[in-house]
């Protein structure tokens, strides 16, 4: 053991593994495996998580050398806290294990749930919310021994569990998408029709997807930060996590078995996640794309710095209470003015610095869950949209200029930029579907494109 750190505060000894989380990244540790931990520590019980790593095996290696400990580092401007996490158990890794230890995890009876952290394109969905039968990894899936999609690991995860007696399983979607549960539902079972049709009446029987709201700022890991918090505390930790002090997970209260205290944590166990993972969706992360592409061309390389400058400020302010505020239903003892206030005061955080770069990210994935459905309801109700449109004409600007940005369809996206500008970009029919032949949304659009370019 190369843990240099404190003592872990739980006896791992003492518990075994409940939980097989997909996506074994920086956001699951600071979040999820957090109020897990948190959990054990208070009620104890098997929910030990074993990860599991389909593409790398870096974050097996760094956590392998830990023995699996690691510290969730929170900082603001008031709270500067080590948190050692004790919560995970092992990890598996494709190019380790191979993907059959993936696989027989997920059928293990043991495995109560399978949580899942693989961002929004993980799942491999058209806009419709079904699955992409031309996406590479789904063909792959479909004509290749081995999975290659983590829908795929969790198709074949789950004939197998059918085949092996079939005890009852939670598959728990934890990405920033809008009813997550429903789509993770919908391409999983999309999947198995076509690799294990004689597991789809099981899966329909003893298997749920609760929908669920996360929300943490979790911002990448730096070299610098890594000597910052030796400097701190004493002890170098090669898999750190950092986050911001808010932290909040709302779950849908479906669970096919048992499953951990996690309330006792904080968590919110309700019966519809919808009005909160909407408000979230719209409100912040709608906002903190927006965030980033005006900044991003203001040439500020992090979120708070964005905040600060007086122009995007206003905007955003502007964004959330004119635009995106009347598109959200009540939400139960939630002050929608405060929260959008928290919101500002969140970005404003330069104690966890976030880059916009990394924020930036993955915007033909986003955009459709965080800012298209509002623009979609604005036009629906005869109301204007300018100021989203701002928002996608700094997108499309950074798309052009932005050599840095990552995106699963830059190549289209910059294609269509280069031959027809907005027009180009709103005609991409994956992100924007009928909304981009909207006449006034697309005068919109191209009239902040200039403004941007």
């Amino acid at each position: 053991m190369n843990w240099q750190g404190p003592p872990p505060p739980i006896d791992r000894r003492a518990h075994g593994p409940g939980i097989l989380h997909l996506g074994i990244g920086a956001f699951h540790r600071a979040h999820q495996a957090v109020y897990t931990h948190e959990a054990l520590a208070r009620y104890g019980g098997d929910w030990l998580i074993r990860g599991a790593s389909t593409r790398s095996d870096e974050v097996r290696t760094r956590l392998a050398a830990q023995d699996f400990l690691y510290t969730n580092w929170t900082r603001s401007t008031d709270r500067n806290e080590a948190q050692v996490i004790a919560s995970l158990h092992s990890v598996l890794s494709t190019a380790h294990h191979g993907a059959d230890a993936i696989i027989g995890a997920i059928a293990d009876p043991a495995t109560r749930i399978v949580s899942l952290t693989i961002t929004e394109k993980g799942y491999c969905a058209n806009q419709a919310g079904a699955l992409d039968e031309t996406h590479p990894d789904i063909l792959a899936d479909l004509t290749q021994p081995a999975p290659r999609s983590a829908i795929g690991y969790l198709v074949r995860g789950l004939s197998a569990r059918k085949a092996g007696g079939g005890a009852p399983l939670t598959v728990l979607s934890c990405d920033n998408m809008a009813d997550n549960g429903a789509l993770t539902r919908a391409v999983t079972r999309d999947l198995a029709a076509a690799l294990a049709p004689a597991a789809l009446a099981w899966i329909d029987d003893n298997v749920t997807f609760p929908s669920t709201m996360v929300d943490r700022i979790v911002p990448a890991v730096t070299e610098a930060d890594l000597a910052a918090f030796a400097a701190a505390f004493g002890y170098r930790d090669e898999a750190l996590v950092i986050g911001e002090a808010w932290s909040q997970w709302v779950i849908e209260d479906d669970f096919a078995a048992d499953r951990p205290a996690w309330e006792s944590a904080g968590a919110q166990l309700v019966d519809d996640v919808t009005p909160y993972e909407v408000a979230k969706l719209r409100l912040l992360n709608a906002s903190h794309s927006a965030c980033a592409y005006l900044g991003l061309l203001a040439g500020h390389e992090y979120v708070h710095e964005a905040i600060a400058d007086p122009a995007i400020h206003a905007f955003i302010l502007e964004l959330m209470a004119r635009e995106v505020t009347p598109t959200l239903a009540p939400l139960p003892d939630t002050d929608l003015a405060a929260y959008r206030a928290a919101i500002i005061e969140r970005f404003s955080n330069a104690a966890v610095p976030y880059r916009t770069a990394q924020v930036a990210t993955d915007g033909s994935q986003k955009l459709p869950q965080r800012l298209l459905p509002v623009v979609a309801q604005r036009l629906a109700e005869g109301q204007p949209v300018d100021l989203c449109a701002e928002v996608i004409g700094a997108w499309c600007a950074c798309i052009e200029h932005v050599q840095t940005l990552n995106d699963p369809m830059l190549e289209r996206l910059r294609a269509a930029v280069s031959s027809g500008g907005a027009m180009g970009l709103l005609a991409v029919e994956p992100v924007f579907g009928e909304l981009g032949q909207h006449a006034g949304f697309a005068a919109a659009v191209a009239a902040a494109y200039a403004r941007h370019r």
